[in-house]
């Protein structure tokens, strides 16, 4: 929960800044850009479903919501 509810923000915020005022924009600064997207992409997909999963008790998303949510982790 700690990771999704400080992951989402911080990555967002990083984003907004990087986009807003273009002297940020220089090389360099694509990895941050890199890795602040593929942060909120497991925030919002692989966090959530991982956190969904322990709140039941077991994987209630079947076969395929397997396989999506292991893609975004490994994305992520």
């Amino acid at each position: 929960f700690f990771l999704i509810s400080t992951g989402f923000p911080i990555n967002f915020l990083t984003l907004l800044v990087t986009f807003k005022h273009k002297k940020l924009r220089q090389p360099l600064n694509y990895i941050l850009v890199n890795l602040a997207v593929a942060d909120l992409c497991m925030a919002c997909f692989g966090f959530t479903v991982t956190f969904y999963t322990a709140w039941n008790g077991y994987f209630v998303f079947g076969p395929v919501g397997c396989a999506v949510e292991g893609f975004f982790a490994t994305l992520g």
